[in-house]
């Protein structure tokens, strides 16, 4: 660990005044990353942010954000990429999406 590295599980609480960011697509791939409120202090700076809502499956993160990424490289937008990468099947389809 760095000095100053978090070792516990990172909340809202830990990030809502460290969230330096503005109007970026984050994507955040830890298990239920997306249930919580931890997508607030992304978004509360214009930020999108897309997570997994419970426990997800290693090969489906992978899936889903190489999925996200092919459709985006091919002009479509953010919310539709993130639609049709989360259909493939039941695990992607724990990611949510967060936006103001």
């Amino acid at each position: 660990y760095y000095p100053d590295e978090c070792r516990e599980n990172l909340g809202l609480e830990e990030l809502q005044n460290k969230v330096t960011i503005h109007n970026k697509t984050v994507i955040c791939t830890g298990c239920t990353t997306g249930s919580g409120a931890l997508y607030k202090a992304f978004v509360d700076h214009n930020n999108t942010f897309i997570a997994p809502s419970d426990y997800i499956e290693g090969k489906s993160d992978l899936l889903f954000v190489v999925n996200m990424f092919y459709h985006l490289s091919n002009s479509i937008s953010l919310e539709d990429a993130y639609r049709l990468a989360s259909k493939i099947d039941s695990e992607t389809a724990l990611y949510k999406i967060y936006f103001k």
